[in-house]
């Protein structure tokens, strides 16, 4: 019965049948939308400290929609994530 059990295991690992364990998407930071509504982001200020800097978005702010899409959307009470935005192309140098 033992050698049935671990032929079964043994053959799902070789079909894909077994969970693969997901990478981690990396992240910036995380941020979380305060009762009042405003986003509270929190990010290291480099990637080999562990000190951290504090953000915080108000409705009304610019950047606070842009915030709100870039992680999928924000629910007050709820923190998320931040992915790293994509690289930005260099700004075009105008030539006279």
């Amino acid at each position: 019965m033992r050698r049935l059990a671990l032929g079964i295991a043994f053959v799902l690992g070789l079909s894909g049948a077994a969970p693969v364990p997901e990478k981690p998407q990396p992240s910036v930071g995380v941020a979380t939308m305060q009762p009042d509504g405003s986003i509270a982001v929190r990010v290291k200020i480099s990637p080999r400290s562990d000190q951290e800097a504090v953000l915080v978005l108000y409705p009304g702010d610019p950047t606070y929609e842009r915030m709100i899409e870039h992680l999928g959307g924000l629910m007050p009470g709820e923190s998320k994530p931040i992915p790293p935005w994509p690289d930005q192309p260099p700004p075009k140098e105008e030539t006279f």
